[in-house]
């Protein structure tokens, strides 16, 4: 014989028979109640927090999750890091920052330009707590005015005038040619006589090749490939997910 007890429940001074499957489904629906307005109520945080220009806290959490294991990955000796963060590569802002942020570059890449506008607005924003750090990495197999586009910023370095025409290349990356280059120069206002004796006696060739060798020990192998103090992030960033990595590694206790 199967029996189903019966529970008694007294409320409001009048006494009710319940039985334990009509107890398991109540309990059942209140259960599903919850987790519905938990989900909306999460949802809704979400949307309030895109909507209001801040990161998806989903892909905030996964960020935060990959950074986690890329350091677990990657061991950068104090070696390592002064090596990425050479003392020829064109920078802004302080030696002693806490944060060191470097980026490998091609100018011809689609990628690196995509990434070109956000990181020089973070850079404008961060300027006087990171250091910012631009290394050359022409891969001219895929785009070949690579080297020479990375050879006339270079020689735009030594005038003083790198970030102008770092933002004129990505601004005209389909006009890279010899006389766009110098074009671009000239609107600059340098000195042409030295530009142009820099560009053709391809002056900065050897630091060019430095930077593509310290790269390729750091494990670049495309562009653009962010460091943040040694920890590498490849491929194009937005400007939300840079702001975020920096002020991850910002609120870092040393």
């Amino acid at each position: 014989m199967c029996y189903t007890y019966a529970m008694q429940l007294t409320a409001f001074g009048r006494t009710y028979s319940l039985r334990w499957r009509k107890v398991i489904f109540w309990v059942f629906i209140c259960l599903c109640l919850l987790g519905l307005v938990s989900f909306f109520r999460l949802s809704y945080r979400y949307y309030r927090s895109i909507k209001q220009g801040g990161m998806n806290p989903i892909l905030e959490q996964q960020l935060k999750a990959s950074v986690g294991k890329l350091r677990l990955n990657q061991q950068v000796t104090a070696k390592e890091l002064a090596r990425l963060t050479s003392a020829l590569a064109p920078s802004i802002g302080p030696n002693a920052a806490k944060l060191t942020v470097v980026e490998f570059v091609d100018y011809s890449c689609p990628y690196s330009h995509d990434s070109a506008v956000p990181f020089r607005r973070i850079m404008a924003k961060y300027k006087d707590r990171v250091r910012f750090l631009v290394r050359d990495f022409p891969l001219d197999d895929i785009h070949p005015r690579a080297a020479a586009t990375a050879i006339a910023a270079r020689c735009m370095q030594d005038q003083g005038k790198f970030w102008e025409y770092y933002d004129l290349l990505f601004a005209n990356q389909s006009h890279q040619e010899d006389a766009d280059l110098l074009r671009y120069a000239q609107g600059l206002g340098v000195d042409m006589t030295q530009f142009q004796d820099c560009v053709t006696t391809v002056k900065p060739e050897n630091t060019i090749l430095e930077d593509m060798q310290d790269g390729a020990k750091a494990g670049v192998t495309g562009t653009p490939t962010f460091f943040f103090n040694g920890v590498k992030i490849q491929g194009g960033v937005d400007e939300t997910t840079l702001e975020y990595l920096i002020k991850l590694f910002l609120e870092e206790k040393k």
